[in-house]
Parts: structure tokens; C-alpha cells; sequence
């Protein structure tokens, strides 16, 4: 049991604990998927409406008991990864890996979900292809915020490290990578700019003191390293929550209006 527990001596359980924060909202879109779908597809919301239940009654009671529910589900599943994320603190690891089961982003990604899934339940009046619409539009949008916006909430901020050569020529001096606070996340590949101010690739360069031979690049030579600081974690946490509760807002207006309009 404790080498199940600690994840300093076996990470097993954690890592289950991990993988259900990275599934949970997954299953809430695909129960906000079946909720609406199914309804419409049986032609049940008839029988509601025509026994005096509004339909903006019927939606929002839906809509707020699911969201309730869920958020409650993702409150009790971020108290338990709390001790994930004590754990890699205690154990040197960057905090920036369990970003994606953070306590802030979770809720916000649970939102989102189900607010896609009722919107494509609504839509398409089908279960399985609103499930399937539903798990593929948020892999996709969560991978493309992750790759491509996430690392550009706020600038990096850059390490360097400088190598020159010694007086005879015959060495490099100087440390080979920039070195930067530690938990901070690297955003980026190394940039390598020479003593004239020149981007040299970053792997295969030589570099040397006048005079300089043909193929090679003045010393000394700079390395810089993009990254984000560790104490930027929570202001990163909140600022992809917004996101995502702003896009689960507009999804769930989205479905309000295909189910005011249903026939």
C-alpha cells in the first residue's frame, strides 16, 4: 500500500488518480450529450411540453442540475489530487506537469463538456452521433489551447548562458545550457545568437575567437532559453479556466436556442 501511495516510491495509484482527472470531463460531455439527445430523439420533450413544463423550464432544470452535479463530482476528484500535486512539489518535480488536473482548469474544462455535449445533443437530436461530435470537439479544443495558446497567456520570460573561448582559443568556457529557476517550464527550443548578433541553429555550430575560420561563428555566443517561472502557475490555472467557462456559457446558450426552437 505504501508504495501504491507515495508516489515518491511507486506511482501507481497516482497515476490512476491522474488519468481520472484527464477522463472525468470526458464523461460528464458525453452525459450532457445523452441527456438532450435522448429526449429529442424519443420525442419525450413532447410530453413535457404539452403537460404545462416550458421548455426554457425543462432546459434550465436540466442544465443547472447537471452542472451542480458535476462541478461537485470535480471538487471531490480535485480534493483527492491535492496530494498529487503536494507530492511532486515534495519531490523537486515541476509543477507545470499536473497542469491539465489542476484544481482551477478542471472545473472550467467540466463546464466546457458539458455544455458541448448538451449543444451537440441539441444539434443533432441523435445519441451516438452527438456522443462522437462531442469527444472529438473536445480533444481537439483542448489539445489546441494546450499547443498553441497556453504558452502565450504572458510572454516568457528568458535564461542565458554565454560560452566563449579562452585567451589561446583552444577551449570553450562557459556553461552549455542556460540555467532558470527551478519548476519553471521550458515553452520553447533554445535560440543560439553569435557575437554578431546572428541566430545560428542551434545544434552543429562551431564557434571561435578572431580570427574566425570559414564555417564558423564569432565568439563568444549566447544561449537563450524560454520558460515560464513556477509562481506563474496559478495566474496560467485561471486564465485557461476563464476560457473555458466563457466557451461552456456560450455552448450552453447555444443549445438554449436549438431547444427553444425544436420542432
Amino acid at each position: 500500500m505504501c508504495l501504491s501511495l507515495n508516489p515518491q516510491l511507486g506511482s501507481s495509484a497516482w497515476s490512476w488518480i491522474a488519468l481520472g482527472g484527464l477522463l472525468f470531463p470526458l464523461l460528464v460531455g458525453i452525459v450532457g450529450a445523452k441527456t438532450i439527445s435522448r429526449e429529442l430523439e424519443g420525442n419525450g420533450y413532447l410530453l413535457a411540453w404539452t403537460q404545462g413544463v416550458p421548455r426554457r423550464q425543462w432546459f434550465v432544470r436540466r442544465a443547472l442540475v447537471l452542472s451542480c452535479g458535476t462541478l461537485a463530482g470535480a471538487a471531490v476528484l480535485v480534493a483527492v489530487m491535492q496530494g498529487w500535486f503536494a507530492a511532486q512539489r515534495g519531490a523537486g518535480d515541476p509543477i507545470w506537469d499536473g497542469f491539465d488536473i489542476g484544481p482551477i482548469v478542471l472545473a472550467g474544462y467540466t463546464l466546457f463538456a458539458l455544455a458541448l455535449g448538451m449543444a451537440a445533443g441539441a444539434l443533432l437530436k441523435r445519441t451516438s452521433p452527438a456522443v462522437a461530435v462531442t469527444l472529438f470537439s473536445y480533444i481537439a479544443v483542448r489539445v489546441t489551447i494546450a499547443v498553441v495558446a497556453r504558452t502565450r497567456y504572458l510572454a516568457p520570460l528568458q535564461a542565458s548562458s554565454v560560452m566563449s573561448t579562452n585567451p589561446a582559443g583552444t577551449s570553450v568556457t562557459g556553461s552549455s545550457l542556460p540555467q532558470f529557476p527551478a519548476g519553471g517550464w521550458t515553452t520553447g527550443s533554445p535560440v543560439v545568437v553569435d557575437a554578431a548578433g546572428h541566430t545560428i541553429a542551434a545544434t552543429g555550430y562551431c564557434f571561435s575567437a578572431p580570427p574566425v575560420p570559414a564555417g564558423c561563428h564569432p565568439a563568444p555566443i549566447t544561449l537563450f532559453q524560454p520558460y515560464q517561472p513556477a509562481s506563474r502557475f496559478w495566474l496560467f490555472q485561471g486564465i485557461e479556466a476563464v476560457i473555458f467557462v466563457g466557451l461552456a456559457l456560450a455552448l450552453f446558450a447555444v443549445a438554449y436556442r436549438l431547444v427553444m426552437r425544436a420542432r
